[in-house]
């Protein structure tokens, strides 16, 4: 940003506030900084945008098999929604195996998501551990887990199968 304001004759502050949209920059001003921007070819850093805001609008998301037309169907759902909301979804399949799912959950936490949607493999017994560590929402997807204290979105397919046959 100090490149970009050294180009346009104007403060750093007045570049991140045009960048941010925080503060109204006269017409002139805007004009400056926007060539600026293009002729430094000025690109946002997401990392240090997310350090500093301390969020970094993604959701991350754990289904057993991408290829199960049942979650690929919530897998567009889910990323239509939160692409509304102006989040990215980083998606990962565990294939059913618990240690994969397991160490994507750290994975998505280490990459500071800012909330899990976990469709579960496994007891939950690693889960619960997790879920608990965790500073961040988590929803469970189409599996329950006893013990696990969070927010859980599940078909009932007791009713569905007497919605179809009445």
């Amino acid at each position: 940003m100090l490149h970009v304001a050294e180009a346009a004759r104007v403060s750093v502050a007045t570049v991140s506030a045009l960048i941010n949209g925080t503060a109204t920059v006269s017409p002139e001003l805007s004009q400056r900084i926007e060539q600026a921007i293009r002729d430094i070819g000025y690109k946002r850093n997401a990392i240090a945008r997310s350090l500093k805001m301390g969020t970094t609008r993604t959701i991350g998301l754990t289904v057993p098999h991408i290829t199960n037309p049942f979650f690929t169907d919530v897998v567009s759902v889910i990323q239509q929604a939160f692409d509304r909301a102006g989040y990215a979804v980083m998606l990962c399949c565990t294939d059913e195996d618990l240690n994969t799912q397991d160490d994507q959950i750290r994975l998505l936490l280490d990459r500071m998501v800012d909330g899990l949607i976990v469709a579960r493999v496994g007891d939950g017994a690693i889960l619960k551990r997790i879920v608990d560590d965790a500073n961040v929402p988590v929803v469970l997807l189409d599996r329950v887990c006893e013990g696990v204290d969070t927010d859980a979105v599940v078909l009932d397919n007791q009713r569905a199968v007497f919605d179809a046959i009445t």
